[in-house]
């Protein structure tokens, strides 16, 4: 009787063991996947971070402003010259070719 109840213990033992060690590799194998995800992340924050910071660099330079003044604000130099479109034709593209 004694050693039926060893081997019970004994089995009980295994069988525990057994299920921790499995939870414990189904959360190491979740986390790994959490891990690589955040590597990912990160890689993709540092590019973006990159570009934002080239572009803040480009952004304080003398050409850049001249730029967005002229292609945002529609601001001229002086010496430019403006050609008005008299034409009626709201795209100048589409009175191009008739």
């Amino acid at each position: 009787m004694e050693k039926l109840f060893k081997i019970i213990l004994f089995s009980a033992f295994i069988l525990y063991t057994s299920i921790t060690v499995i939870n414990q590799q189904m959360t190491i194998r979740q986390l790994e996947l959490r891990k690589a995800e955040l590597n990912t992340q990160i890689v993709e924050a540092k590019n973006e971070n990159k570009r934002l910071q080239q572009e803040l660099k480009e952004a304080s330079s003398d050409s850049y402003v001249e730029k967005v003044a002229r292609e945002k604000l529609n601001l001229v130099k002086d010496g430019d010259i403006i050609y008005v479109d008299v034409g009626g034709a709201s795209d100048p593209l589409k009175g191009a070719g008739q």
